[in-house]
Parts: structure tokens; sequence; C-alpha cells
């Protein structure tokens, strides 16, 4: 019976002191690593892309003016998944380059499409072998039209959004459907969305004379800010604008009026680039605005920026950022000043972390979505 009692005794003991060592051993917490990315920019000469895949840990620079002969100084870059479209004009008529960031390979359009009198281009996008173009016409009228081109040669078509119209934004594409806001003739701010597969308008939202901001969300729904007092978020259905839901924010998230690309509204977080006030050094810079609590970080981006130009050992200036909600990292790409045709990628943590510094031998311009 004493045998007994002692092992218990002895065995509770252990069993505490364990206890004891458990509660008193700490883990460091492991830092974040370096996520995959691709980044698309400009040297003097060249248009370039630098790939860098994480789990090889290896990055590489393909040169897109060799490959498929585009040049620098391109009008407009616009994505869908992983191919990314160049617009070019030269002798009166436009070219488009469409080049798979992931096979990087692409395929060019030469002169597809001729500039004429009666149609003035205000912008365009393409989907596979279609380009849409918004334009004013015919000749000094100012209703705003599509028209649709085929890249195959086939037949297009044109549908009318709306005569007199003062001013029309870029698009923003998303989901297989194309959403368009202008200012028409009478100063109230619109909305409307065109869909490549049933090649229909959808009914006009009109706001009136109060300017506004929008995005599209992950959960396929079309966020439009205003900037009021307070400021105000409304959400509509994606497909067909039907109204949603309307909350008031604590904080201006000072967009630009029309389409504002570099968002994302995630778990009730927006993920967006902070319009810092001027005079300043910077831009803008990263920041997260939580919806329930109505906290707005903004990342001390000028401390973050000296810490990269330590590394560096370069002076450099931001030239795009982005969140890339697949790997939770904010990417930012930076130019030297020197000109030197060296620039590079800094990746951010949600808790403002600076994870990593790449370089290469090109400013990058364009980050590529995920």
């Amino acid at each position: 019976m004493k045998s007994k009692i002692l092992f218990g005794i002895l065995f509770g003991y252990l069993m505490v002191a364990c206890s004891s060592d458990d509660e008193g051993t700490t883990s460091e917490p492991i830092p974040p690593s370096p996520t995959s990315f691709i980044a698309i920019g400009e040297n003097d000469t060249q248009v370039l892309q630098y790939s860098y895949d994480a789990e090889a840990n290896a990055g590489m620079s393909t040169n897109l003016t060799e490959a498929v002969g585009l040049p620098i100084g391109y009008l407009a870059i616009r994505q869908n998944d992983e191919v990314v479209s160049f617009y070019t004009f030269f002798q009166g008529a436009f070219n488009l380059y469409q080049w798979d960031t992931q096979q990087l390979q692409g395929m060019v359009f030469e002169q597809f499409y001729e500039l004429t009198d009666e149609r003035s281009v205000a912008w365009g996008t393409d989907l596979g072998n279609n380009v849409l173009f918004g334009y004013f016409g015919p000749f000094t009228a100012r209703d705003l039209a599509l028209q649709r081109v085929s890249l195959l040669g086939d037949a297009g078509t044109d549908v009318t959004i709306e005569t007199s119209v003062a001013s029309t934004s870029r698009p923003l594409t998303a989901n297989e459907r194309v959403y368009i806001s202008y200012v028409d003739s009478e100063q109230d701010h619109k909305l409307v969305v065109y869909d490549w597969t049933t090649e229909e308008l959808s009914v006009i939202l009109n706001f009136g004379k109060q300017p506004f901001s929008f995005f599209v969300t992950e959960n396929d729904e079309v966020a439009v800010l205003k900037n009021e007092v307070p400021p105000v978020m409304e959400l509509y259905d994606a497909a067909n604008l039907d109204f949603l839901n309307r909350m008031t924010l604590s904080t201006n998230l000072r967009f630009d009026s029309g389409p504002v690309n570099d968002v994302v509204l995630l778990d009730n977080k927006v993920y967006y680039n902070f319009t810092f006030a001027q005079p300043s050094t910077l831009t803008s810079g990263p920041a997260i605005y939580d919806l329930d609590s109505g906290d707005n970080v903004v990342f001390p981006l000028d401390n973050i920026v000296d810490e990269v130009e330590q590394q560096v050992e370069q002076s450099i200036g931001i030239t795009t950022q982005v969140y890339d909600k697949v790997n939770n990292v904010f990417l930012v790409g930076f130019g030297a000043l020197d000109a030197t045709n060296r620039g590079g990628v800094f990746q951010l943590s949600e808790a403002g972390e600076l994870i990593e510094v790449f370089e290469f031998p090109f400013t990058p311009t364009y980050l590529v979505r995920n």
C-alpha cells in the first residue's frame, strides 16, 4: 500500500513539473514567408515581366518586347485572369497584344481597328477574341455607345448607352462583365453594366449630382462609395444592379470618382491604398479598414520605404501597389530614383511587416492580380 501511495505522489510530481516546464516555454513566432507574384514594367527600351515562384524560391525575367514585339509607352493595360492585354496606337489604328503571364506566350492583332471621324474612342477592353470600345458619336454628337469588335474578323455590333453624355471613366471588368460609369449633360453621375455573354446592358443607376467610386467585391457585388457626410457604402447585385444593402462608414476612404481597381473587400475588411494628405513624399500606401469595428489601419509606409532603401542602397519611388487576396500580402512596386533601370517589389504582411525585397533590372508599373 505504501509503495502505491509513493508511486502516486511521484507520478503527480512529475506531471506538475512537466506542466510547469511547458508553461514556461515560449516559442518564437514564425516570420511570414515570401509569396509568388508577377510584375510587369519597363526599362528604357523594353517591356519585361518578372515572375517569382515562392515554392522554388526563384525568379525569372521575360522580355515581352522580344517575345511579341510589344513597344514601351503602350496606351493601356487590361487583365482577364492570367492574360494581360496591351493597347497601342500607330498610323491611325489600334494594335492589341494579348500576353499569357503563366504560359509566357502571346498573340498580336496589328491594326485590328482603324479610327474614323464617326467614332471618338474613349476606352477599350477585351475578353478572348472580342474587344469592346466605348466611344462618343456619331461624328460630333455626344452619344455614349459601345462597339463590340471581333478579332476573328466577324461583323461587330453597336449599342447606345445614352445620348448627350459629358464624360466617361475607364471601364472596370470582372466576371465577364464590363462596368461603365459616366456623367451626362445634366451632370448626373451614372453606372451601367455590359454583359459579355448576353451582349446586353443592365438598368442604369442614377446617383444624381453625387460623384461616386465603385469596385466589385469578392462576393460578386458592386460596392458603391459616396463621399457624403458621413461617408456611405452601398452594395448592389453585380449582374443586374439590384440594391442589396447600405452601410455608414466611420472613415472616408478617399477614393477618386469612377472605378477603383486596387481594392479588395474580404471578410468585412477593405484592403486598399490610402491617399496621403499633401504635401507628402508619398502619394498613397497600404491600409485596412474594418467594417465591423470601424478601425482604419494605415501602414507607416515612409518608415518601411526607409528600411527598403537601406537594403537596396538606393533612393526609391513607389510606382504601383496592390493587395494579393490569395496570399494575404500587400505587393508594392518601386523604382530607383537615379534612373538606372533598377526597380523591384517588396511584400508586406497584414500586420505591416516587411517580408521580403526583390530587385530586378526594370521599373514595375503593373502587378498581376490573382
